[in-house]
């Protein structure tokens, strides 16, 4: 559980770094000359850094929970997860640029919900422990 925090912050630190660098354009940011298509549709590059930190977050509780055999909660949360992502990906005719990234996302938010509540389950006195040290 210690390592996951780890890693959660480090993605979050590292994540925050990123977009406050290459998020927006600015005269700081080296990917708004190399790429500026990039930056075309406002603050949808930050939106997909933002994306994919949420992401980068879920890899660990992922690993705890295919390692501790919930492959069968993994593979239900996908599922919700793909019918949240869909009806979002439909939004294109309003959200235009913005549709894909917002599916994504909406599907991101499904896994960390969902991983949340699996890992209660994986680990079920973890929560009444977690602030105690360890014996």
């Amino acid at each position: 559980m210690r390592l996951a925090r780890v890693s959660r912050l480090t993605v979050i630190g590292s994540g925050v770094l990123f977009l406050a660098w290459t998020g927006f354009d600015w005269a700081g940011n080296p990917m708004a000359w190399l790429v500026p298509e990039a930056y075309s549709v406002a603050g949808l590059t930050a939106l997909t850094i933002f994306t994919f930190v949420i992401f980068g977050m879920l890899f660990s509780d992922e690993s705890q929970l295919i390692g501790g055999g919930r492959e069968l909660d993994v593979f239900k949360i996908y599922l919700v997860g793909a019918l949240v992502q869909i009806p979002i990906a439909f939004t294109a005719p309003v959200t235009e640029s913005y549709a894909l990234i917002l599916s994504v996302l909406g599907f991101g938010v499904v896994r960390w919900i969902g991983y949340r509540g699996a890992r209660r389950r994986l680990y079920p006195s973890a929560s009444t422990t977690e602030g105690s040290p360890p014996a």
